[in-house]
């Protein structure tokens, strides 16, 4: 397995990775590493956990909000096709109440 060097806060940290998958531990890095430039120019240098763990809380903060749409996106789906079922056996009642009825 191929081992990566990145850096976060000017601190070196060798990461081991799939092989390939060395081009996206960089770039995850170099987000992290910006993020947390973020949080040293707004409040200086707090401490190395305590900027990772902001850093990291940002990064979650907005998966969680990217993920909300999808689960949204099924759930409305399921109600779609719940509806849809509902109108087709409707439908086919009217149709046997229309068969009898005339």
């Amino acid at each position: 397995m191929p081992t990566v060097t990145v850096t976060v806060n000017g601190r070196s940290y060798p990461v081991t990775c799939d092989a390939g998958q060395e081009p996206l531990v960089e770039a995850s890095a170099a987000e992290l590493d910006r993020r947390v430039q973020m949080f040293v120019k707004a409040y200086g240098q707090p401490g190395e956990g305590q900027l990772l763990v902001l850093a990291g809380l940002m990064l979650a903060a907005e998966l969680t909000e990217l993920r909300q749409p999808r689960a949204d996106l099924a759930t409305e789906a399921k109600g779609t096709a719940a509806i849809e079922a509902i109108a087709h056996r409707i439908e086919a009642i009217a149709g046997k109440l229309e068969r009898t009825s005339g």
